[in-house]
Parts: C-alpha cells; sequence; structure tokens
C-alpha cells in the first residue's frame, strides 16, 4: 500500500515535534525554561528567515507548538516541511552548543 503525501507530512512533522519535545525535555532542568525559550526563539528567528513556515511555531504553557504548521500541512511542500524543520533542529542545538562550549550536548 501506497503512502499517502499528506500522511508522509504527518510522520514527517510528528518525528521532529516529538524529537523537538525531547530536546526540549533534555535541555530544560539544566537551563531553565527562560533560556530555553529565549534559544528556541533564537533558532527560530535564524531559520524563519529561509524558511517562513517556521514561523507559525507558537509557544503554549511553557512549550513549542507545531500547531499551526500542522493546520497548513496541505499547503506545505514536503521538501520544504524536512528541511525547515531539520534545519530549526539544527539551529537549536548550534545556539546550545555555542552557549555551553558543548558541556551540556555532550554531558546528554
Amino acid at each position: 500500500m501506497r503512502t499517502k503525501p499528506q500522511d508522509s507530512k504527518k510522520k514527517i512533522l510528528d518525528f521532529y515535534e516529538n524529537l523537538f519535545n525531547d530536546l526540549w525535555e533534555k535541555f530544560l532542568p539544566t537551563l531553565g525554561i527562560t533560556s530555553i525559550e529565549a534559544i528556541t526563539k533564537c533558532a527560530q528567528g535564524i531559520s524563519s528567515k529561509k524558511y517562513k513556515i517556521l514561523d507559525n511555531l507558537i509557544y503554549l504553557n511553557d512549550k513549542c507548538s507545531f500547531k499551526k504548521i500542522r493546520k497548513n500541512l496541505n499547503e506545505i511542500d514536503i521538501d520544504i516541511l524536512e528541511a525547515a524543520l531539520t534545519n530549526f533542529i539544527e539551529e537549536f542545538i548550534n545556539i546550545i552548543v555555542l552557549l555551553t562550549g558543548e558541556i551540556i550536548v555532550k554531558k546528554t
């Protein structure tokens, strides 16, 4: 059975949302909510210059939500979706590495 493009987009979004939430939870005890939110917003700002879909990230209950991206999946090219989310995660990790000198990333 062949997977529908919409199903593939949902799987990609689910994967990256779960990955990001895992990273968020992993770094939260060490960095705190204020720092994690600032790092996330910085990563979003950097990534959204190239990938406008990342303007749709929202913050609810001390979490980053992909809800608005999910709502607009029909309008998003699958390759753009994957590239944007990959870039966002990479920027998030890069900022943490820059701020901590790789101490936290190597530790976890």
